[in-house]
């Protein structure tokens, strides 16, 4: 789980809200895993801290 897929995922929730036509959303995972592991969760917290998104939208690289 990314901090894009969650901002992905985010959006498109707002898309479906708005569409009267949408009555019910599911969200699957794909794989063995599920939709995330603990692991995931470290990694979207890493990826959404301030320095890591300032890194991201300025084309530099996160290398800590």
């Amino acid at each position: 789980m990314t901090l894009e897929m969650s901002l992905a995922i985010d959006a498109a929730l707002d898309r479906f809200e708005a569409d009267p036509a949408v009555a019910l959303v599911l969200l699957e995972g794909a794989g063995e895993r599920g939709l995330c592991a603990g692991g995931d969760i470290r990694g979207l917290y890493e990826s959404s801290r301030p320095a890591a998104i300032s890194a991201r939208y300025s084309g530099a690289r996160n290398t800590s």
